[in-house]
């Protein structure tokens, strides 16, 4: 299967997921602009696909916005390596997410029924568990692929030979352990 694919299949995922919590999500108090989950939680994980997808958009961005996105991305590295408490990179200055329509799944699914006020989000125990499943089928599509936080991900993008080994569907771990072991980033699920 091919990226192109690839991310058709991954778009029929988060619609799946979202048909099947709907009923579960139509008390959720989540509106545009609130993004407390955006600057408590901002444990952004995702896999190297979803990470292609907003690698893309990134890219496609007019500059000045994209060498700013780069560049606050860049701040973001160097912030979670010294584990510094952060916001998304993402979040705008009007609370607005920036990639919104190409968001990971881990900021999809989150959802609250009640305000959060700085609190984490409460989420309904049958969103929570679909989520997993979810999770699961995202990264068996992305087999060749590795999950972890959205900033570290996507600083693999930055590697032109890791693209292309991605792009044809290599997968070499041991290449990357030393990368892969800083940033506590995981392959998904190939076996080498």
């Amino acid at each position: 299967m091919d990226i192109a694919e690839k991310i058709e299949k991954l778009k029929r995922i988060y619609e799946e997921f979202e048909e099947k919590v709907r009923e579960f999500k139509k008390e959720a108090v989540c509106q545009k602009g609130c993004a407390d989950c955006c600057k408590q939680m901002a444990t952004i994980d995702c896999t190297t696909l979803e990470a292609f997808v907003i690698y893309n958009k990134i890219n496609a961005f007019a500059d000045p916005l994209k060498s700013q996105t780069k560049k606050k991305l860049k701040k973001e590295i160097h912030k979670r390596t010294t584990k510094s408490h952060t916001t998304c990179p993402f979040l705008t200055k009007k609370d607005s997410c920036l990639i919104y329509e190409a968001r990971p799944f881990s900021c999809r699914w989150v959802y609250s029924l009640k305000k959060c006020n700085g609190k984490s989000p409460t989420i309904h125990r049958v969103v929570f568990e679909e989520a997993k499943s979810t999770i699961r089928k995202i990264q068996q599509l992305d087999n060749t692929g590795y999950s972890g936080h959205i900033t570290f991900i996507l600083q693999l993008f930055e590697k032109e030979s890791f693209t292309e080994i991605y792009l044809t569907g290599g997968f070499n771990p041991q290449k990357l352990q030393k990368i892969l072991s800083l940033y506590h980033i995981l392959p998904n699920l190939k076996k080498v």
